[in-house]
């Protein structure tokens, strides 16, 4: 994931363009640029499970020998999305006889960890965003944007996704569209 954060005034003036002249997008004084890399998972992954083996450094009881399970081998596994075929149907297989008996991750295919991948990002993004607003700014999460002249223009790689375009900055008038709604708890919370 990479938070590319745009305060060239060019740049930010052509992104706003982009941005199908949203006024959030116009009237910002900084946008943020969301993206996922899904190409770094190994490395992501090594620099985790050398986190987790430096955390449970002599440790030999239940918890550690999940974590260093999890994250030496599920992971790896779930996310090795590299190549299909062969491998792919065994990483499906491999998941159906191991949840057979126990609680598994079945969502392994390419797709699946690419939904993972932005769920990721949106998370990180509503934690800057909240962040923001701590801080006595405003922030406006927007979808409508064309990806391809986004990452023309920021020089993303093509391998990497755009989550969101975030507006940064003071809110104005003519950056609000109205009020705020929320559609009601009843629709949404569900208890059981």
């Amino acid at each position: 994931m990479a938070f590319h954060r745009v305060i060239n005034e060019d740049k930010r003036q052509k992104l706003a363009d982009i941005c199908m002249g949203q006024n959030a997008a116009k009237t910002a004084n900084e946008l943020v640029v969301v993206t996922v890399t899904p190409n770094k998972w190994k490395q992501r992954a090594a620099m985790n499970a050398d986190i987790v083996r430096a955390n449970f450094a002599g440790r030999e009881d239940d918890t550690s020998k999940r974590a260093f399970k999890y994250y030496d081998k599920l992971i790896p596994m779930v996310y090795n999305n590299d190549a299909w075929g062969i491998r792919g149907m065994v990483r499906k297989l491999y998941s159906f006889w191991l949840g057979r008996n126990k609680p598994m991750v079945r969502e392994v295919s390419k797709q699946d960890v690419r939904v993972c991948l932005h769920k990721s990002a949106a998370l990180a993004s509503m934690t800057f965003m909240l962040s923001m607003r701590e801080q006595g700014y405003d922030t406006c999460p927007m979808e409508g944007f064309d990806s391809k002249r986004a990452k023309a223009l920021l020089g993303i790689a093509d391998h990497d996704e755009i989550t969101m375009i975030i507006s940064c900055g003071v809110r104005t008038e003519e950056g609000i569209y109205g009020e705020r709604h929320r559609v009601p708890n009843e629709e949404v919370i569900i208890s059981h």
